[in-house]
């Protein structure tokens, strides 16, 4: 048995291509992954399965945990009837994982059913449910499906009067060779994008139809964590026939969430060169069947093909499954797909907008911060709005570039703002106005549009962190923690949201014990980001050679906290300074200090260059170096031309000159800090022991004995 080909499972036929269940009557959907487990005991029926297989089997290279499994396996009994206590399905053998007992039997014939449109009104000129699609067809499907949308105002399925549809695309499964995913993601992508287009659609961001994915939740669970009414979810296969070669099975199906009802399905059969096409099909199709009313600008960019070059299109698609990651090698390939797309087709705009913000993102990152990356960015994005001057993801690529390369925030406010009119609810591209605010020191307003986004997108982990984040700064210290809990109970096996919340307990000035409660609940706990927290922790307990002792198993190019607080290197001088380790201090901070030819660096690390060796300067005691060090770099990134980073540099600016014995200054900075959003708080400036030398101060301690207060 295949991983697609339909069996009966006891007296329930089970359709993995569909992610469908049926007995008599009865019809229930399950999740991609979901199907996937249930196929892969299947294929071991009366077999015991370990844990370990089938998380590796199922779930790849993703990192879940055995919650994860056992949730799935719990939902799959809940949908078929199964008692854990007494089972006629699945099996849990203690300490040693699952076993499908009941019987297990291919249908003599593959059932190609089509998909079946449950409790729904009677409607006329149904479509059947399979379609043999060439390009030229699916193109005139395409135009006519915007075409019966102009007299579709509404249907039985639109709610009246209650504002847009809320919808969700789930990532399509795929089901063939693993070197093909990127074609089904490409697809999932291109009909989210189609979707946000649309001004009577709110379609939840691809981060938290990811979540969702990844946490095997229902689609009652999903309708309730993302607010939204319906479902689109479906499946790619490849499929080959010796007279007619390889074609692809693309199968999609609509879902109320509320009730899992299944409403719409539909098969599309097309060729693999044809699959840009799939995406517009499906949309319009979907559309329609939600009775969503269609303007004529978005009609005509729904119904847009990227580019008539297949090649190209599916080196894009490529490129976009992993745009969004951060490593180095990942990002290299995003933008070597990339590349070759647009060398492929030197019109294809959309390919261009991409490459520009990859490009864009390695230099934000510190990958590569060379003028050459820079200008490379700029040059494709300036050629995708020379190509298509409607094209928002165009003028988005123009605002990453200024906002994130020249860090004109005016000018990338200006941008991101034509891209908002043709995707006014995009959730990513708002919570990159966000983030425009926030440098801008709209604090206020920044507040109010990323938690609209999460109002929009209540699974979009990085907008929770995003929100947490901005209410840190603004010191609502227990609205940030909720927050940050959020983001946890997302994705409980990231260690993000925990270092997060354990910064948030330490400026908040939560009991030290409680701070180290979270450090203990990491996923992760011996990975380099929770090492240097919890080596922070015995340091601000003042137990300097457990600190540096916990520094052991960090890696060199980590960093500590939420403002770029320090490297590895320089944690390990500033530790052995604080403990009075003159010898051990010495050492350590001239191995910290940088070279002189990183120290004078130019591009978006120079500034936290400068700071590192400035802060290892002060503890060699090279106070006017120290000095003219920090100085220089808080110049370059002052808090009047970015709020959010600008205070960053202050802290340190501070820090330098309580260390150089200059307490007036370093008073004074922190008095401004505390006026202003920023990672300053009382409680921090009590507990840390860099400030030690400003603790006899009389100005110092009146400052330290004031009120808190939220910064708006």
């Amino acid at each position: 048995m295949t991983s697609t080909e339909d069996f009966r499972l006891g007296d329930w036929l089970v359709q993995p291509s569909l992610n469908r269940v049926s007995r008599g009557p009865e019809s229930a959907a399950l999740q991609p992954r979901f199907m996937d487990l249930l196929v892969y005991l299947a294929q071991h029926g009366g077999k015991v399965v370990s844990k370990e297989e089938i998380l590796d089997a199922v779930w790849g290279k993703e990192f879940v945990s055995e919650g994860t499994l056992t949730h799935a396996v719990a939902v799959i009994r809940q949908t078929l009837g199964d008692d854990v206590r007494n089972p006629a399905y699945i099996e849990t053998i203690p300490t040693r994982g699952y076993r499908l007992i009941a019987p297990v039997s291919p249908l003599s014939e593959p059932d190609a059913a089509p998909a079946v449109a449950v409790q729904r009104p009677p409607e006329t000129h149904r479509r059947p449910g399979w379609m043999m699609l060439s390009a030229g067809v699916l193109a005139v499907l395409a135009v006519a499906a915007w075409a019966a949308i102009r007299w579709l105002h509404a249907s039985h399925l639109l709610p009246q009067g209650k504002g847009p549809v809320r919808i969700v695309v789930m990532p399509f499964q795929n089901f063939g060779p693993a070197a093909q995913e990127y074609v089904a993601l490409g697809i999932t992508d291109d009909i989210t994008t189609r979707f946000a287009a649309v001004h009577g659609i709110v379609v939840s961001s691809r981060a938290s139809a990811s979540s969702c994915a990844k946490a095997g939740w229902s689609a009652h669970q999903i309708a309730g964590e993302l607010g939204v009414s319906f479902i689109l979810d479906g499946s790619v296969r490849w499929e080959t026939d010796q007279s007619k070669g390889e074609s692809l099975r693309v199968n999609a199906q609509l879902i109320r969430a509320t009730d899992d009802t299944l409403l719409w399905g539909q098969s599309y059969r097309t060729d693999p060169t044809d699959v840009l096409e799939v995406g517009a099909v499906i949309a319009g199709d979907a559309i329609q069947e939600l009775g969503v009313p269609i303007r004529g600008a978005e009609q005509r960019r729904l119904a847009a093909m990227p580019t008539a070059n297949p090649d190209a299109y599916q080196a894009y698609l490529c490129g976009m499954r992993y745009h969004d990651l951060r490593s180095r090698e990942q990002m290299g390939l995003a933008v070597s797909m990339f590349d070759r797309a647009v060398k492929l087709d030197p019109t294809f705009a959309e390919a261009f907008a991409e490459l520009s913000v990859a490009d864009s993102r390695i230099y934000h990152l510190g990958i590569d911060t060379t003028p050459d990356r820079l200008a490379k960015a700029d040059q494709a994005a300036r050629r995708a709005v020379e190509l298509r001057p409607d094209l928002p993801e165009a003028h988005l690529a123009l605002g990453a570039i200024q906002q994130f390369g020249h860090r004109d925030f005016a000018g990338a406010l200006a941008e991101y703002e034509i891209a908002a009119r043709s995707l006014p609810n995009d959730s990513e591209l708002l919570a990159l106005i966000t983030d425009v605010h926030r440098r801008q020191g709209k604090w206020t307003e920044a507040r109010r549009e990323i938690e609209r986004v999460v109002d929009l997108d209540p699974a979009n982990y990085t907008a929770l962190l995003a929100l947490g984040d901005t209410l840190v700064r603004m010191r609502a210290y227990a609205e940030a923690d909720r927050a940050f809990q959020r983001a946890t109970n997302l994705s409980p096996d990231r260690n993000d949201p925990y270092l997060r919340r354990f910064w948030n307990d330490l400026l908040w000035g939560r009991n030290l014990d409680r701070a180290e409660r979270v450090l203990a609940d990491t996923p992760l706990p011996g990975d380099s980001d929770a090492l240097l927290c919890r080596s922070y922790l015995e340091y601000l307990r003042r137990h300097f050679n457990a600190a540096v002792e916990t520094l052991a198993g960090v890696r060199a190019d980590a960093q500590l906290g939420p403002f770029r607080y320090g490297s590895r290197d320089l944690l390990h001088c500033l530790y052995l300074d604080a403990a009075g380790d003159r010898p051990g201090a010495t050492r350590a901070c001239s191995i910290a200090l940088a070279g002189p030819e990183r120290i004078e660096a130019a591009g978006p690390d120079g500034p936290w260059i400068q700071l590192g060796a400035a802060r290892a300067d002060a503890a060699l005691g090279h106070k006017e170096e120290a000095v003219r060090l920090a100085q220089r770099a808080a110049a370059a990134l002052p808090i009047s031309s970015d709020a959010y980073d600008g205070p960053n540099c202050m802290i340190q600016e501070a820090e330098v000159m309580a260390r150089v014995g200059e307490i007036e200054p370093a008073t004074a900075l922190l008095e401004r800090l505390l006026s202003v959003p920023s990672l300053v708080s009382l409680a921090w400036l009590r507990l840390d022991p860099a400030w030690d030398p400003l603790r006899s101060d009389a100005r110092f301690q009146d400052l330290v004995r004031s009120q808190p207060s939220q910064t708006r």
